[in-house]
């Protein structure tokens, strides 16, 4: 046996290989050392399943990734957006409601918000009236 540090700092204890000591063997998941944080875990993929089982398998794997965080997927940034640089400064509350996962041009991963957002009517109305004046004062000044 032989233990290895991985880039997140944790230490995992792997088997070496007998025909190269510099491959590493991962071992079987030792369930006589189950705990409460290991059962509360299982418990909570159980739930899941049991909620989304009309949800077809490849997605719920996808969702498990993510809420046991086994895949580190990029997120894009919501400050550099159009949205957030027109709403930052207005009296609406936004939150994250989800994520979208989506493939770049390279097949790479990513992660999109889906936001939420709530306000008044008449708060809405004086914040698009806002939006729009910036949009044309912009036009009008690039076309000088």
């Amino acid at each position: 046996m032989a233990t290895l540090i991985k880039k997140d700092g944790t230490q995992i204890t792997v088997l070496k290989s007998n025909k190269d000591s510099k491959k590493y063997i991962n071992p079987v998941f030792n369930f006589d050392l189950l705990n409460s944080t290991h059962k509360e875990a299982v418990s909570e993929v159980i739930s899941l399943l049991e909620k989304r089982k009309d949800v077809p398998q490849h997605i719920v794997i996808e969702e498990l990734k993510q809420s046991f965080q086994l895949e580190d997927i990029p997120e894009m940034d919501v400050k550099s957006t159009l949205w957030h640089q027109f709403t930052k400064d207005e009296p609406i509350g936004a939150n994250i409601q989800g994520y979208r996962i989506e493939k770049d041009a390279d097949g790479k991963k990513r992660k999109i918000p889906h936001i939420a957002f709530s306000s008044d009517l008449d708060v809405l109305e004086e914040m698009m009236k806002r939006i729009i004046t910036t949009v044309r004062n912009s036009v009008n000044t690039n076309e000088k």
